[in-house]
């Protein structure tokens, strides 16, 4: 494991703003070696033989959260297609080269594979600049130090950061095995992850844009009464 040095902490809740780390401006793949060479630790052993930096994030004095980039060479990789971009329609995109993966783990021993839906944070982002966020989980999932909110806020700098694209996501966010996008969409009629620019991509179902966003109002504008109407003993 890489030791920090003082000048390379970052504060986790300003990581990715203009200046810090640093302000990018060019391709994405220029951005990203620039990042990892001066502002990324390497580490001396490799991620299933993949090129591994880490950045130390800290949350206060005392505690420090690890964030993991791995560069995967897609010729190498037991998945060198990406299934993510056939459910969003993107099929057609070349997966090119290399990818990167953004991870946050739940402790440095569980950093063992490169394909889980642990880690408190999991992103891609291929060479052409469209992303994917994996997966997502905040306290109620192994998260000690920073809610799911704190986690988004990172992903989305960070990719604001690199000059990315674009960036999917299914929204399986859940809480309290309540799906959030339900929850949030019938309180402020939008969903959870509206607040950082998602929006409706590619429905199931016959689901089309428009018939979704009428769902998403109709729900917003009914009294309580009528979204949790009394239950009747059978």
């Amino acid at each position: 494991m890489a030791t920090p040095k003082h000048n390379n902490i970052y504060r986790f809740h300003s990581f990715g703003h203009p200046g810090c780390a640093a302000t990018f401006s060019g391709a994405f793949q220029d951005n990203m070696q620039d990042f990892l060479t001066h502002w990324a630790q390497p580490l001396a052993h490799q991620i299933e033989g993949n090129p591994t930096w880490v950045v130390h994030l800290a949350l206060s004095q005392e505690t420090l959260t690890l964030h993991y980039c791995i560069e995967e060479d897609v010729r190498d990789s037991p998945w060198p297609h990406c299934d993510h971009w056939r459910w969003v329609g993107w099929s057609h995109h070349l997966v090119l080269r290399c990818r990167y993966q953004f991870i946050i783990a739940t402790s440095d021993l569980s950093l063992c594979l490169l394909h889980s839906s642990t880690y408190l944070l999991h992103g891609l982002i291929h060479c052409n600049v469209f992303g994917r966020l994996l997966s997502l989980n905040g306290r109620e999932n192994g998260s000690k130090h920073f809610s799911g909110h704190h986690t988004m806020d990172l992903w989305d700098r960070i990719c604001s950061m690199l000059c990315t694209r674009k960036v999917t996501v299914e929204d399986t966010v859940q809480k309290h095995s309540m799906e959030l996008r339900l929850l949030h969409s019938a309180a402020y009629g939008h969903p959870w992850l509206w607040q950082w620019g998602y929006s409706f991509c590619h429905g199931s179902f016959g689901i089309i844009e428009l018939r979704y966003s009428m769902a998403v109002k109709t729900r917003n504008q009914l009294s309580l009464a009528m979204r949790d109407p009394p239950h009747q003993d059978c």
